[in-house]
């Protein structure tokens, strides 16, 4: 998205190349933080020219230099009149076209291109050397199995049937709780500069989450950019199909995106990481809260939604068993925690959630520890037992939090097609059994 912002000079993943200097010259291991802190005081304050990093830097930017590579600003019509040159011999037409030409500075770092993965190893001195440069730091944080699903996919990290598996994982968990409590508890002299944002917002909630990127950072979003965000995160068909084999595209149904994960971590490998995220993590008191549903109620939902085939298609009964089947082991999985655990874990059903919304909520907050706040009381009354004119206003977001929440807990009862619910009701007899349901259709 910033890439995409002609006033915004903006720098993808610099951190790869003071990487491969690590690599490729021993010597420059002891030096490697004032070698990131120097790229980014480049980068961020448009002085490639006062350090000896900042500029060898430059004389790599002719180049893609990691995989997942967005634009690059060096070789844009603002720098390259023409031909783009080395501009390692000329760091100061560098930091002048950067001041001239662009209103301000991004660059996005990954966490393992970071000494020691820790952002404490850098975002201070950062901070505190460029006093004239308004530095404000965007904290992305994800669900660590969503986190971990993708990177298997792209063949980033071991799948978890190799011994090292569970080793990683914890490393890995364990960096990004350090990196949130590094965000969470800096100085106040520094707090207004930081935010901490949610993958899950960010992709279930573009435009808003997008909106609120450019106002921490002080930018202006342009309509057209805001058109961008729309079109790359609501695609059509077409367009999808169209990206289909560029696992780096922009182009993506987010909301739909969001948990995918859970339609392809394996069990044993979802249940590694929960385990050894608590396991990790003792000083941090960490609650799961499992949300199930009547599967002829969520595939109900999937369906209208477009997420899922319907069940006249000749895989439909192949998708459900697999569903179901994942469905029970979460549920036996939660069921059957070492008793260590037992108390950190809550399992709610959909149908209490949507025909006691507020007895629910109620017992989430306490189980969580959390103070409900009458305000949060409020909003979910008001969400859940909306006026009709309400409900009218949000009828066509889909996505809305905005229902009559009671008179949907069994609405798909009189939208599924009986041979639908037949063909689930054969398929899921294990999930029925530890949920407790009844069968609709007798043969």
């Amino acid at each position: 998205m910033f890439a995409e912002d002609p006033q915004l000079f903006t720098v993808y993943e610099p951190l790869w190349i003071t990487s491969l200097w690590s690599r490729e010259y021993p010597t420059e291991v002891s030096h490697r933080k004032r070698n990131v802190v120097d790229v980014l005081r480049g980068i961020l304050g448009c002085k490639f020219a006062d350090s000896q990093a900042g500029t060898k830097f430059l004389s790599y930017t002719d180049r893609q230099w990691s995989g997942a590579f967005v634009k690059n600003p060096f070789k844009s019509a603002a720098f390259c009149n023409g031909t783009c040159k080395d501009f390692s011999k000329n760091p100061e037409y560098v930091d002048e076209v950067c001041l001239s030409k662009f209103k301000h500075s991004v660059t996005k770092i990954g966490e393992p291109r970071v000494p020691d993965n820790l952002l404490s190893s850098v975002v201070p001195q950062v901070l505190e050397e460029n006093p004239e440069t308004d530095v404000r730091v965007i904290q992305l944080v994800r669900d660590p199995r969503g986190s971990f699903n993708s990177r298997i996919k792209l063949g980033w990290m071991e799948e978890y049937h190799h011994w090292h598996f569970p080793n990683t994982v914890r490393y890995q968990c364990s960096k990004l709780a350090q990196n949130i409590k590094f965000g969470r508890n800096l100085p106040s002299k520094w707090r207004v500069k930081y935010l901490e944002v949610h993958y899950q917002d960010l992709a279930k909630h573009p435009i808003e989450t997008a909106k609120s990127l450019y106002e921490f950072a002080g930018f202006q979003m342009s309509p057209k950019i805001l058109d961008w965000v729309r079109k790359n995160t609501s695609p059509s068909k077409e367009e999808l199909l169209k990206e289909k084999e560029n696992v780096f595209s922009s182009v993506r149904n987010s909301s739909a995106n969001a948990d995918y994960w859970t339609q392809e971590a394996p069990i044993n490998r979802t249940r590694i990481i929960e385990e050894n995220l608590l396991e990790e993590n003792p000083e941090t008191d960490v609650r799961v809260i499992q949300l199930v549903r009547d599967p002829r109620g969520s595939f109900n939902s999937r369906i209208k939604l477009g997420w899922m085939e319907e069940y006249h298609h000749w895989h439909f009964p192949n998708t459900v068993r697999y569903q179901c089947s994942k469905l029970a082991q979460n549920i036996k999985f939660g069921r059957n925690l070492p008793s260590k655990w037992r108390v950190k874990y809550l399992e709610v059903h959909y149908q209490d959630l949507a025909k006691h919304p507020i007895e629910t909520a109620k017992s989430m907050y306490e189980f969580a520890g959390f103070q409900m706040s009458p305000k949060i009381l409020d909003w979910v009354r008001k969400n859940t037992s909306p006026s009709k004119e309400e409900l009218l206003k949000e009828k066509e977001n889909v996505f809305s939090s905005v229902r009559n929440s009671s008179a949907n807990a069994d609405y798909w009862t009189q939208e599924a097609p009986i041979n639908r619910t037949r063909i689930i009701e054969e398929n899921c007899k294990e999930a029925f059994d530890l949920l407790k349901l009844e069968t609709m259709i007798t043969n």
